[in-house]
């Protein structure tokens, strides 16, 4: 029983970690190339085809994670401080199970929220993610400015966007 509680804090302790701020270690400062699968199953983008109208703010969540959950409340609750970002929310379950999260969240009522999926993975690899949430923010040029690991308050995501 206390290895079990052990092994659970330290999950919990690495997962819910202060926001790392630099880049990981292969990423170079642009966009990654990704295909990207709307809600709708049917319609894929290249991240090269991202909107080139204001800054990106990649959001890579898992619909079950309670830290991703908790983040996306406070990017809702605070989603006026974010209407000069185009945010897209990635994750790599199933469509269907986006659906029913982004159905759940009512997230198809902010116009600068896109739900969707990297089927192949290639974020994942990229950003040599091993837990989430997991933002990386770049500019309206493509370019990263900033990339976070774990839990991040707003107001560092908003300011890192601003800057």
């Amino acid at each position: 029983m206390k290895t079990t509680i052990f092994i659970l804090l330290v999950f919990l302790l690495q997962a819910c970690r202060e926001p790392l701020s630099d880049s990981p270690r292969n990423v170079d400062k642009r966009l990654p190339e990704f295909d990207y699968q709307l809600l709708d199953s049917v319609t894929s983008i290249k991240s090269s085809e991202f909107k080139k109208d204001k800054p990106i703010m990649l959001f890579i969540f898992d619909p079950e994670c309670m830290y991703c959950n908790g983040l996306l409340q406070n990017i809702i609750d605070n989603i006026n401080d974010f209407e000069c970002a185009n945010i897209y929310m990635i994750s790599y379950v199933k469509i269907g199970r986006l659906k029913e999260y982004s159905s759940s969240k009512k997230l198809n009522q902010y116009s600068n929220l896109i739900v969707g999926r990297d089927k192949s993975g290639a974020t994942l690899k990229y950003f040599e993610l091993k837990n989430v949430p997991f933002i990386a923010v770049y500019d309206k040029h493509h370019k990263l400015k900033a990339s976070f690991h774990g839990v991040t308050s707003t107001s560092v995501l908003r300011n890192t966007i601003l800057n």
